[in-house]
This record gives C-alpha cells, structure tokens and sequence, in this order.
C-alpha cells in the first residue's frame, strides 16, 4: 500500500487487505480521464449504493418492528438521502482523500455534496468487497450513527456546516472556507481548545470554537448562519 492510501485507512480507521478497491474508491472520473487510468470510483459507488440500501432497510425494520411499510420507507429515505451521506462524509473529511482532476479540484469538487456523497458510497462498497457485510454494517452503524439515530427527524436540516455550504454553493456557486484561529492546550490531559473563523467570500460570517477541529468548525458555521437569520 503507497503512502496516500495507508494515510487515507489511517484516518478512516480502516485496513485494507486489497488497497486497489480503497484507490478505485478515491479516484473520482476526471482525474481517471486526465490520468489516463482505466478506473474510477463509479462502479463502487454504484455497488455501495445498493449495499447501503440494504443496510439501511435492515436497521430500520430491525428498529422499528411496529411501524408500517410507509413510515419504514421514509426512515430509510432520510438515511440514504445525498445529504446525509454528504455530512458523513464531511466528518471524516472524506474528500481530502479523493484523487480529482485539475479542473474538478480548483471548482471545488472536494467539497461538492454529491462527489462527497458518491465517494462514501463508493468507500462503502470497498469495504464490502474487501472485508464483508459484517465490517460494512459497522462502518455504517458508525459513520451513520446521527441519522440512524434521530430517526424521523433525519428528515429535518442537517449540522450547520451542511446547511451553510448549500446556501453559499447555491448563491455564489462556491464554498465556505474554515481557517483556524487559535489551537490551545487547555489541561494536563492533552485536551485541545480549537477556535475557527469560516469566511464566505474572504470575509468573516463566524467564529466559533469547540474541543475538537470538527466541533469548532460546526459552531462556526452555526455563528455564520445565526447572523444570516438575523439579518434577513
């Protein structure tokens, strides 16, 4: 295994017994096309689509045994939905992994919702193919856990970060930026405090700060969405 694929099992917490199905994964079509490679990532997103369904029609019959078929299926929906997968994504910052062509990087494609959300689909059937149902199941109950855990709720707005980046794609057709403040020690414990700023167009839309990267980043967003409300 090269480098830049033990470095992406590494984040995921993955291990990889044929890391040729964790660079198919990783490698979105324009840059097989500029490469010149025979692969990219669309098969397996398509074969991870149908093992996600599965999975996702498992849990919800197994959890909710007493509701109807109707009920069932729009569980299910807001488990397989693109955004969910895209916040799932995002949190294990999934796109910083993916291999993308020129273009396609400097438009922003590391952080298009629907690159991100084929390329889970795509890490999902991976680790079906590599490893099995079993360890597929669990990295869904895992990486799914908010929304298989929120049940009909699932269907309301996403974490801030999700709901901001679709409301900037959508005005200006790119991408809020997060930039970090301040990384501070803050016990014995190895414990961090985090502050980030996001920026929308170079400038400041919020602050927010968090024990991790990750919650910082959230709270920022919600800081940039709170003053959007606020000035609407």
């Amino acid at each position: 295994m090269n480098d830049r694929l033990r470095k992406a099992a590494e984040h995921f917490g993955l291990s990889f017994k044929n890391d040729a199905l964790l660079d198919e994964a990783l490698t979105h079509r324009s840059y097989a096309n500029e490469a010149g490679i025979d692969f990219d990532n669309e098969k397996l997103e398509f074969f991870g689509d149908a093992v996600l369904g599965f999975l996702a029609a498992e849990y919800v019959y197994k959890e909710y045994p007493r509701n109807d078929e109707g009920l069932l299926s729009r569980l299910k929906s807001a488990v397989i939905s693109e955004r969910s997968l895209a916040e799932a994504a995002l949190a294990l910052d999934l796109g910083t992994y993916i291999r993308f062509g020129k273009g396609e990087q400097v438009s922003g494609g590391a952080e298009r919702v629907s690159n991100l959300a084929n390329a889970f689909e795509a890490l999902l059937g991976a680790i079906y193919l590599d490893a099995g149902m079993d360890r597929a199941r669990d990295f869904i109950l895992e990486q799914l856990h908010d929304v298989l855990a929120s049940g009909l709720d699932a269907e309301k707005p996403f974490s801030p970060r999700t709901e901001l980046q679709e409301y900037v794609q959508k005005t200006w057709h790119k991408f809020p930026e997060y930039r970090c403040v301040s990384q501070t020690q803050t016990n014995k414990n190895n414990e961090f405090l985090f502050v980030y700023e996001v920026l929308v167009n170079g400038e400041i839309w919020g602050k927010g700060d968090g024990h991790s990267k990750k919650e910082a980043c959230r709270n920022a967003a919600h800081d940039a969405l709170s003053r959007l409300d606020n000035n609407e």
